[in-house]
């Protein structure tokens, strides 16, 4: 929700309406709706201002979800919502 929540403020919530005209509320449904309109980039040609999806574990579902704020090639500099703040909590939630 966060990402949505970022999207809306900024007036740019139909460049992601996944879900709903404010966005999305998963991951998953992000990712799909992304997906369908053809709107994926590999990761070396992420720009400030792309949604990425990041995976944690071993399913095939998106986990987690970010705003790219800098591309570092195969690292990216992402803000992010709805994280844990220390290591023994779950970064997927």
């Amino acid at each position: 929700m966060f990402v949505s929540w970022i999207y809306y403020k900024v007036g740019a919530s139909k460049t992601i309406a996944a879900s709903n005209t404010k966005g999305f509320a998963s991951c998953d449904a992000g990712l799909k709706w992304f997906t369908a309109k053809d709107k994926l980039v590999p990761i070396g040609q992420a720009q400030p201002g792309d949604i990425a999806f990041f995976q944690f574990d071993t399913d095939a579902q998106p986990d987690h979800v970010g705003i790219v704020v800098k591309n570092k090639g195969n690292y990216l500099y992402c803000i992010e919502g709805n994280t844990s703040s220390n290591t023994k909590g779950s970064q997927s939630n």
